[in-house]
């Protein structure tokens, strides 16, 4: 290697849980503590796709001073290999001069990981550092860094700065920072091709990669209305009076914050009201729409369609005893997004639903076209099962019973509900009601999310009613 004042980091990226996150993440925010001047990128032959796919990420790096190292593993080491110790000293050949080395394992498959476990407490006094990132699920799952909040991605490190003086800790906030900045024009490509590619994704990576740049932190949302005139009859007025202009009102504002985000409904119809009165559309029911798709109340599972306490799960626990679970399209407007769901399942009939709500609602079409595009966000981490393509309710119960067999079928409608359990439909699926939780999530990065959708959506509205939206620190 060319000098000893090398800091060098470690990353396996041979996983196969949604590895292309993981591995983004990883490589951002190591690029954004610890001052690389190597990065190795340690990957199996099977993962030539994914290597292909950081390519644009890797060329960033490197017009940034950073050289990239890709190691092929399966190149690097016979495949009679016998330990991960041997694979460990296999990697440590590859260190040699590195002033610092960050062995970062989260994106890593287990024996590569197991190896850089033994390599990091082999060397723990020669300024060797084991890393690993704890991302925040839950709504971020199909996200990744720099489009999730920077504390959804925490930093672990051993030994912490305490432990060995000789340890520089991350970068300061406001370093980082600057760091980030330096792939700005990279990033901004990608929020613009996200946005070309889904409305809902797109504004996500947007305000996101905001809040990521501030040094002051983001915790709120201001929505903001121009100053507004009453109109005024000229009738019966002589000509001074005509001239004279009437008052108008200041601008109306709202700041929603994380840590407050009760009564939202109440909240938006306030501000929003006389704008959608003006397009002939009722305020309660746009408000009501976005305070539940926001996500921000929890979906609450009951056995019964009578929402009998006894019964009442939250969704993650209930889902989690499923191998997969099917949704009418009622768990869409509740915020479905904001969950992370294994085998996660969506009918035809949805889309059918769905489409057909974009069609209707004409007068604020760029907000449905907001909300579609949450669906079609989901669509993304879910599978497609084949329905009539008409109305769930008639729909779901003459589906293939393949195709549900031993799966959980969710449904907000209680019609529905009443219908399809006492059905066929419910001798080879679990059929159970949903309704949403009257208070708001615990989680931060849940709420955050929630704030963020909310934004998303406003951003529909934009083009029917003039207002702003940003993101502030309160």
């Amino acid at each position: 290697m060319e000098s000893e004042s090398q800091n060098c980091v470690v990353i396996p990226v041979n996983r196969s849980d949604v590895v292309f996150q993981s591995s983004f993440s990883t490589i951002v925010r190591s690029f954004e503590n610890f001052d690389p001047k190597i990065l190795f990128i340690l990957h199996a032959e099977f993962n030539k796709n994914l290597i292909n796919s950081l390519d644009p990420l890797f060329k960033q790096l490197e017009m940034n001073g950073v050289e990239v190292k890709k190691v092929n593993l399966n190149q690097l080491f016979p495949y009679n290999i016998n330990s991960s110790e041997e694979i460990a000293n296999g990697i440590e050949n590859l260190l040699q001069g590195c002033k610092k080395v960050y062995l970062v394992p989260t994106s890593g498959a287990s024996i590569v990981s197991s190896a850089l476990g033994i390599l990091y407490q082999k060397n723990r006094c020669k300024n060797y550092f084991l890393v690993n990132y704890l991302f925040s699920f839950g709504p971020w799952i199909s996200f990744y860094y720099p489009f999730t909040p920077r504390e959804t991605e925490r930093v672990i490190i051993d030994p912490e700065p305490n432990v060995n003086p000789s340890q520089s800790p991350p970068m300061p906030i406001d370093e980082q920072i600057r760091r980030l900045k330096k792939l700005d024009n990279y990033f901004q490509e990608r929020i613009v091709e996200e946005s070309k590619k889904n409305t809902f994704l797109g504004n996500m990576y947007k305000l996101v990669y905001e809040m990521n740049v501030r040094t002051e932190g983001v915790n709120a949302l201001k929505i903001t209305l121009p100053p507004t005139r009453p109109p005024e009859s000229s009738k019966g007025k002589n000509k001074e009076e005509k001239d004279k202009k009437p008052p108008s009102s200041g601008p109306s504002s709202l700041t929603l914050k994380v840590n407050d985000m009760k009564n939202i409904k109440d909240k938006l119809e306030s501000i929003l009201g006389s704008g959608l009165k003006d397009l002939q559309i009722n305020p309660t029911y746009i408000a009501e729409i976005i305070e539940n798709v926001s996500g921000i109340h929890r979906i609450m599972v009951y056995d019964q369609g009578d929402d009998k306490k006894s019964s009442e799960k939250d969704l993650s626990e209930v889902a989690k005893d499923f191998d997969f679970v099917v949704i009418d399209t009622n768990l869409i407007y509740y915020g479905i997004h904001s969950y992370e769901i294994r085998g996660l399942s969506i009918p035809y009939c949805v889309n059918f639903e769905m489409g057909t709500k974009l069609y209707e609602e004409k007068k604020i079409s760029s907000f449905y076209e907001t909300l579609y595009s949450i669906y079609d966000a989901i669509l993304l981490r879910a599978r497609i099962l084949p329905s009539e393509m008409t109305y769930c309710d008639q729909s779901i119960p003459k589906m293939d019973p393949d195709l549900l067999e031993g799966g959980l079928i969710l449904t907000g409608d209680r019609r529905a509900f009443r219908v399809w359990s006492n059905s066929p439909l419910s001798k080879y699926a679990t059929v159970k009601f949903v309704k949403l939780d009257d208070e708001i999530r615990n989680n931060e990065s849940e709420r955050k999310y929630s704030l963020l959708s909310i934004a998303s959506l406003l951003m529909g509205l934009k083009d029917d009613i003039e207002m702003n939206v940003e993101l502030i620190r309160d």
